[in-house]
């Protein structure tokens, strides 16, 4: 109605209506905090707080969630930025960067396989033709 005080919805897509948006010069966008704690144990609950410190003091601490955790030797996570080029008609070059996570020890081998399906399953037994076992000490 005329008298009413409130305007009637509208109906908004997504932006197939090339709807853009300001962004607010006091609003500001920051990743997720992280850092790494080298416990020397494992197999030992571990409780975790965080406070944040500005000049005028320290703010109330919160703790993590789970409140306890147990830290515990796992398998490292994948290498990065694994890059393979052709040397020769019967060489391949294989470059990698270590992984982010080395899961609580040292990286001793890297395990390279090869295969000429990306399925690696045309070797023996439905597994690669081949593979390398390399030690880290000698990258």
């Amino acid at each position: 109605t005329k008298d009413s005080l409130y305007s009637p919805l509208l109906v908004i897509s997504a932006n197939g209506e090339h709807l853009s948006a300001s962004i607010d010069s006091g609003v500001s966008v920051v990743g997720i905090q992280q850092v790494e704690i080298n416990t020397n144990s494992s197999g030992v609950p571990y409780f975790v707080q965080v406070a944040a410190v500005n000049s005028f003091g320290i703010g109330p601490f919160t703790n993590s969630n789970p409140r306890a955790i147990e830290v515990s030797p796992q398998p490292p996570s994948e290498p990065i930025d694994i890059f393979a080029e052709p040397l020769s008609d019967t060489e391949i070059l294989v470059q990698w960067n270590p992984p982010l996570e080395n899961g609580g020890r040292q990286i001793t081998h890297y395990k390279i396989e090869y295969d000429e399906s990306s399925s690696f399953t045309g070797g023996g037994n439905n597994g690669p033709t081949g593979f390398i076992s390399l030690s880290s000490v000698k990258i």
